[in-house]
């Protein structure tokens, strides 16, 4: 018995406690997920996506410290190539990452000493939308995709006629919306951004007001996004009124557990 614990003393150096290096990104960190045994994926509040070595470490350029950092093998805001961010300000403050996932279904994704192979990485924004891109060993910045963007601010007069503007906006959350991104089998599921409405009522109709008067639908609605790469959007019943901030899914949607404030609702 004694030798069973020593042994487990031995390998358990998290146990201890003691600090390997210290690493600041570039901004707050919001989400993590493991690569392998020694890469880690890091998400940022502003959207930057860090790849780190935690195994290889460089020693800190002062000479009075003795820190060492971690190989940090990327450092990139993958939403700067997308069109939409650049066109509407508000959304490109709301595109850091909430929560992010590692696909492991792609078999490609080896970690090995020298060669780790490629993967696909899936993230919630704080706008409520899924995106992805490829990590691989050759440190190419891949293409970022949109699997799902929140919907599109619609314009009307007063009589509830559309108006087509020049400017394109997208509904963002009035609060944080739910994510789970925990199953194998659905990929991703996170509460929908409501419809924003924006009713002006300048006398031009191509000229948008200062201080529109906005709607925002009352329709609460979860999005799933499936291994077949399909997104599906369902409506949750009347009786969730407002946006859920933490969501628990089963892996075959046979139930789900959703927080609103201080109550807790599970619908089946």
């Amino acid at each position: 018995m004694q030798s069973k614990n020593v042994g487990r003393q031995q390998r358990g150096p998290l146990i201890q406690g003691s600090l390997v290096w210290r690493y600041q990104p570039p901004s707050h960190v919001t989400s993590m997920a493991s690569l392998g045994s020694n890469l880690v994926v890091i998400g940022t509040i502003q959207g930057h996506m860090c790849l780190v070595d935690w195994t290889k470490r460089t020693k800190v350029s002062l000479s009075f410290s003795h820190e060492h950092r971690p190989k940090v093998l990327q450092t990139w805001i993958p939403h700067d190539r997308l069109r939409a961010p650049k066109e509407d300000k508000s959304l490109r403050k709301m595109m850091g990452i909430t929560k992010l996932k590692v696909e492991t279904s792609n078999q490609e994704c080896i970690v090995g000493e020298q060669h780790w192979g490629r993967c696909r990485v899936k993230w919630v924004t704080q706008s409520g939308w899924l995106l992805s891109t490829i990590l691989d060993s050759t440190r190419r910045h891949h293409d970022c995709i949109v699997h799902y963007s929140s919907p599109e601010v619609l314009f009307k007069n007063n009589d509830g006629t559309p108006i087509s503007t020049n400017q394109k906006s997208w509904s963002l959350p009035y609060n944080r919306v739910g994510i789970d991104l925990s199953s194998n089998q659905v990929l991703a599921c996170f509460v929908g951004v409501p419809t924003v409405t924006k009713i002006l009522s300048h006398h031009d109709k191509f000229v948008l007001d200062s201080q529109p008067n906005t709607i925002v639908s009352k329709e609460i609605s979860f999005i799933v996004h499936d291994m077949d790469n399909d997104t599906h959007k369902i409506s949750f019943p009347g009786v969730v009124k407002e946006l859920p901030q933490a969501l628990a899914v089963h892996p075959s949607l046979e139930w789900i557990v959703i927080g609103v404030r201080n109550k807790l609702l599970v619908l089946c």
